[in-house]
């Protein structure tokens, strides 16, 4: 896992070439007013646009993916967001068309609050529960990046995370 901000270039410019893209693509300004979806980028990349409110954990089940890396940028509100090394089984088989596993609790979660200009980047070696409450459920405005793990694994982990 990887947390940063829109705001500081400096870390930007540590991440890789693919990921320095995404946020590009992620900082268009059209993109917070557009409605919420997915939008399809180049080769298998793509972002949604999420509008949702936020949830008691105990309402939510912590994820991770294969294939797909999540590069997530929060545009309005806030929420907190578990993550833990990838460890434990699934309590659900993978899910190749969605390319998610869902996972029991097993390790604690380290919990980070995710405000607005806030970047976390989750690897298929991260689980993460995004769409946590703060304090009490809230709206929030996310997008989420999907950028295939084939395009990051040879510069994994950067020298700036």
């Amino acid at each position: 896992m990887l947390k940063g901000s829109m705001d500081d270039a400096a870390w930007r410019a540590g991440l890789p070439v693919a990921l320095r893209h995404m946020l590009e693509r992620l900082a268009d300004p059209a993109l917070r007013q557009a409605p919420a979806g997915r939008r399809d980028l180049d080769g298998d990349a793509f972002l949604m646009v999420n509008d949702y409110a936020t949830q008691p954990a105990e309402a939510l089940r912590a994820e991770s993916h294969r294939r797909y890396c999540d590069v997530q940028v929060m545009l309005e509100g806030a929420e907190q967001v578990g993550w833990a090394a990838l460890a434990g089984d699934p309590d659900a088989a993978y899910d190749a068309a969605g390319d998610v596993a869902y996972h029991v609790p097993g390790p604690a979660l380290a919990w980070h609050a995710f405000t607005a200009g806030d970047v976390f980047v989750f690897a298929p070696d991260d689980i993460h529960l995004p769409g946590v409450a703060l304090h009490r459920p809230a709206r929030v405005r996310k997008l989420v990046g999907k950028l295939p793990w084939t395009t990051l694994a040879g510069d994994w982990p950067p020298a700036a995370g």
